[in-house]
């Protein structure tokens, strides 16, 4: 079996010879909870990758305490340090922190479970989060965490609506949002298979953890807080020139195969999206 890859670590700098002068104690010292954080999450996520949701989900609990055990001896080295290095360590963010391409994801559905009458219970946060390792694969999952990770360092506000249309307002970022984005909506060009992968990835999870029964209904509130303006996005001829421009001719006529399935727009004159166009 070849060997996986492993993955970029915060404080690597690529281009480096053997002439370049050697990175200072303090930053070494500097990366080191991240680059901790970023090989723990690698290992995680490459044996949850391998396992059935409901394993995955219990081996997900142990690593939760086995982090808890890590950020222990990692505040313990740091406070063992001299006062310069202490402050050059925490200066990195909390290792504790470190979904953040969930973080961006889950920033769209966050309203289904908010408030006192939720629609759907926190637990399909992990349920999601399993869904998206199994669609990206744990070091395609890391690379693009890791990317997360530096946006949301630019991003002041925590509140989902307002980090959403700081995104939208920031062209790198929209255009990694929206990769993102695309990139899940196509784990269901096959909308059954797509559709049933998902149900049965979350569902599990979300019965181990809240004994929550996942159905259709909540399937289609989720794809909907998920995909619903993208098919707004490409109503025009100009978005989807864009969107084809950006990510492959054909793209958007793709993309609005799927959404005008799983946004259940079809009748039996067929899509009722380009019905309402053409009368307009």
């Amino acid at each position: 079996m070849a060997e996986m890859d492993k993955p970029a670590m915060t404080g690597d700098k690529p281009g480096a010879t053997e002439g370049a002068p050697a990175p200072t104690l303090g930053e070494m010292i500097a990366v080191f909870p991240k680059r901790n954080q970023d090989l723990f999450n690698y290992l995680i996520n490459t044996f949850v990758s391998l396992l059935p949701p409901d394993k995955a989900q219990q081996f997900r609990s142990i690593a939760k305490e086995i982090e808890r055990l890590l950020d222990e001896h990692t505040r313990a080295f740091i406070t063992s340090l001299p006062p310069d290095l202490q402050a050059a360590a925490l200066s990195t963010r909390d290792p504790r922190r470190s979904r953040f391409l969930l973080r961006l994801i889950v920033g769209r559905v966050s309203h289904l479970f908010a408030g006192k009458n939720p629609k759907i219970p926190k637990s399909v946060i992990e349920g999601l989060d399993q869904f998206f390792i199994k669609a990206f694969g744990p070091v395609v999952y890391e690379e693009l965490n890791n990317e997360a990770d530096d946006m949301f360092r630019g991003i002041p506000s925590g509140d989902d609506e307002e980090m959403w249309r700081i995104i939208k307002a920031t062209p790198h970022w929209r255009r990694f949002a929206e990769t993102i984005l695309i990139r899940i909506l196509f784990r269901f060009e096959n909308f059954a298979n797509g559709k049933k992968t998902f149900v049965l990835i979350v569902g599990r999870v979300m019965q181990d953890m809240s004994k929550f029964t996942f159905s259709d209904a909540h399937f289609n509130m989720i794809f909907q807080a998920l995909f619903g303006d993208l098919l707004m996005e490409m109503k025009t001829d100009e978005q989807r020139l864009r969107i084809d421009f950006m990510f492959g001719d054909g793209t958007s006529a793709k993309l609005m195969a799927i959404l005008v399935e799983g946004l259940q727009l079809k009748n039996k004159k067929g899509n009722i999206f380009e019905q309402a166009e053409g009368q307009n």
